[in-house]
This record gives C-alpha cells, sequence and structure tokens, in this order.
C-alpha cells in the first residue's frame, strides 16, 4: 500500500512539475503563462487529417471492445444503473465539465509538459515512455491496469507528436472516459452515475484487466501507427517540444 502511494505521488510530481516547468518558460511579455500554454497547446497544429474523428473512434473502442467480448462470453452482465432515476441535468453537466477538465489537465501535463520538459535531453521515444509511466503510476491502480493506462498513454503521446496539438490526444482520451462513464457505470471523477453498469459473472472478474490490456494494444497499436504515418510536410520525429 505505501509502496503504491509513494509511486502515485511520483507519477504526480513528474507530471505537475514538468507542467509547472513547461508553464514557467512561457512568462513575460504581459502574457499570462498558463493561459499561453493552453493556447499554445490546443492550436490547430498538423498531421493527418481526421486524427481527431479518428483518436474519437479510438477511445470508444477502447471500452467497448472489452465490454462487448466480456458480455459475449458470459463473463459480465449489462444493467441500468438504479441511480440513473434521480440523475439531474445540472449533474449530468457538471460531470462533463469536470470529466473534459481533467482530461485538459492530464493532457497539458503528462504530454505537452513532459515532452516539453524531457524530450530535449531524453530523446521523443523517451518522452513518450516517461510521460506514459507517470500517466499510469498518477493513477494508483494495480499492476495490471497500470499497464492498460500505460498503453493508452503510450497512443496519446504519439497523437500528441504526430499532430503538434493536444486536440487530437484529448479528444482519444475524453472519448474513453466518457465511453467508461456511460458504459460502464464508473469514472475517476463524476457528480452523476452514468446509465449502465457492467457486472461481472462470478470469478469472471480476474481476467477482465487481461481481456482489456489486450483489446488496448490492439486498438492503440494500429492507431498511433496510422497517426505516426509522415505527410509530405513532416514526420514523428520532428515534433515541437
Amino acid at each position: 500500500m505505501m509502496a503504491a502511494s509513494l509511486l502515485r505521488l511520483a507519477g504526480l510530481a513528474v507530471g505537475t512539475g514538468a507542467l509547472v516547468r513547461a508553464t514557467w518558460a512561457l512568462r513575460g511579455d504581459g502574457r499570462f503563462p498558463l493561459a499561453a500554454m493552453v493556447r499554445a497547446e490546443l492550436g490547430r497544429g498538423r498531421g493527418r487529417r481526421g486524427a481527431v474523428p479518428v483518436c474519437i473512434a479510438g477511445g470508444v473502442a477502447l471500452v467497448a471492445a472489452p465490454v462487448g467480448w466480456s458480455l459475449r462470453a458470459g463473463d459480465a452482465t449489462l444493467a441500468v444503473d438504479p441511480r440513473w432515476v434521480d440523475v439531474t441535468a445540472l449533474a449530468l453537466l457538471g460531470t462533463a465539465v469536470l470529466k473534459l477538465l481533467l482530461v485538459v489537465f492530464e493532457e497539458l501535463a503528462f504530454r505537452a509538459g513532459v515532452m516539453r520538459a524531457f524530450a530535449p535531453r531524453l530523446g521523443l521515444a523517451g518522452a513518450i515512455v516517461l510521460g506514459a509511466f507517470a500517466f499510469a503510476a498518477a493513477h494508483g491502480r494495480g499492476a495490471a491496469a497500470t499497464a492498460v493506462l500505460f498503453v493508452d498513454g503510450v497512443g496519446f503521446a504519439v497523437a500528441y507528436a504526430s499532430t503538434r496539438s493536444l486536440r487530437a490526444p484529448i479528444a482519444w482520451h475524453a472519448a474513453k472516459n466518457f465511453t467508461v462513464w456511460l458504459i460502464a457505470g464508473q469514472g475517476t471523477v463524476q457528480l452523476a452515475a452514468g446509465p449502465l453498469r457492467v457486472l461481472p459473472t462470478g470469478a469472471a472478474d480476474a481476467g477482465s484487466v487481461g481481456i482489456e490490456l489486450v483489446a488496448t494494444i490492439a486498438i492503440v497499436v494500429p492507431v498511433a501507427a496510422w497517426l505516426s504515418r509522415p505527410r509530405a510536410s513532416g514526420s514523428l520525429g520532428t515534433s515541437s517540444t
């Protein structure tokens, strides 16, 4: 328990520290550094056309694929969350805003911040791995779930490096988080319960994370490969950091 807590703190420290450093570097000229950081990272960027829709589809698939597999195999059932009848429009809106803000913060910290702070010293691949590991560690979950989050983080980082913008990784990340909330009935931040819940049958839940890891790799690898294919104007290795 103590080791997990320390690992979580270390992951948070890497991400927030990198974000503070990257933001501090943008001070001056009368600009508010964080606002300048957000404007710079949410620009249109470059890279492959259609990156955002592809990333949204990838984010939905990261959840739908393992859930669908478990349902088909009889390892889980899908039920309406009884708390859904009490959900208010304000709670739904608050949940959507909180989830989106959390995604934006995480992408600013673990992708943009880490890339800007560490890519000059570790290289692009090293910064991608460090950011993905810090992102996974910061969630403080078990080893298998951490592996899933690490693969997610690599995919988000490739989307960022390939497009020179946080738009694609935010779309990918948010699509996954909202799909988890919609069809799995859980999430890190929520003011309202999701409409559906995935209920494991018996001991089948023990293998669900393994299915999720396999599905995550099977989805992230082709999406990342498609994103990183160079266009005539540049390639993955020329990302701004």
